[in-house]
């Protein structure tokens, strides 16, 4: 399947979905009449998105300690599409975003795959359908921290936590009338944390774990918004050449592909 790449086509993936549809002919088989049900089909669990996990948030460094107040009467609900990037400096200059594996099948759970030792950028896009009552006015603070290179996590006091430094912040223009796109930037320097996990090739079968969490304030809100993700990596050489297989499996979502996870 091939496309001519075209700047309108590149934002129509951004924002709107790709469907792809296939087409056949019934053909009789051996176990067509045992596999015949009278009863009401049950949905299939495997067309469900598995969950994500739930992080606990790695608490803020510039924000006070924010204490769970009585909730209110519920004024509005939206759900929200988050997508987030790690993007690597090119010899061009330029930020490109890394190849993420989808191959595990698992929803949410892509693994990025890094260069050791290169200058890295986050990104995070919130996506949600358009309401007055939901409006974002600024990003507090981008925090991670808790690597380790196993999926639990044992809080140690010893954890580096390192506020990242926002450089861009604003709502995207779009073509969809009905949706919002609101993206943040932030510089990380994971030589910061002083962990030996990002500051390595990783070891074959190792996969490095962080958790992720943006707070960002909403209007008419006493506290901040909290997004918490736990990011899964591996660590290539610097100069190691990550070209995933171009195949219909990676195509269809189930591969390596250059997106973004969420």
């Amino acid at each position: 399947i091939a496309v001519e790449v075209t700047e309108s086509f590149a934002e129509y993936i951004k924002t709107k979905p790709i469907v792809f549809e296939v087409f056949g002919h019934y053909q009789q088989h051996p176990f067509h009449l045992q596999g015949q049900d009278l009863s009401p089909a049950q949905p299939s669990r495997r067309h469900f998105p598995t969950p994500m996990p739930l992080s606990k948030p790695v608490p803020a460094t510039k924000l006070n300690p924010m204490n769970k107040t009585s909730l209110g009467q519920s004024v509005s609900k939206y759900d929200l599409l988050v997508w987030f990037e790690i993007s690597e400096l090119e010899p061009t200059g330029e930020y490109i975003p890394a190849v993420v594996d989808h191959s595990g099948g698992l929803s949410c759970q892509g693994t990025f795959l890094l260069h050791q030792g290169i200058q890295r950028r986050i990104t995070v896009t919130i996506i949600h359908e358009k309401g007055n009552e939901l409006h974002w006015k600024d990003v507090r603070e981008l925090v991670v921290g808790r690597v380790r290179n196993k999926t639990e996590v044992d809080e140690s006091p010893a954890d580096a936590v390192l506020s990242l430094n926002i450089i861009s912040a604003k709502y995207l223009k779009s073509h969809s009338s009905s949706r919002t796109f609101y993206r943040f930037e932030a510089v990380w320097d994971s030589s910061l944390h002083n962990s030996l996990l990002l500051n390595r090739v990783t070891p074959y079968g190792e996969k490095i774990y962080m958790t992720l969490s943006a707070y960002l304030e909403l209007d008419h809100c006493i506290q901040p918004a909290v997004i918490t993700k736990d990011v899964c990596m591996v660590f290539y050489s610097r100069d190691a050449k990550i070209s995933p297989p171009r195949s219909l499996r990676s195509l269809f979502g189930s591969g390596y592909s250059k997106t973004p996870d969420w």
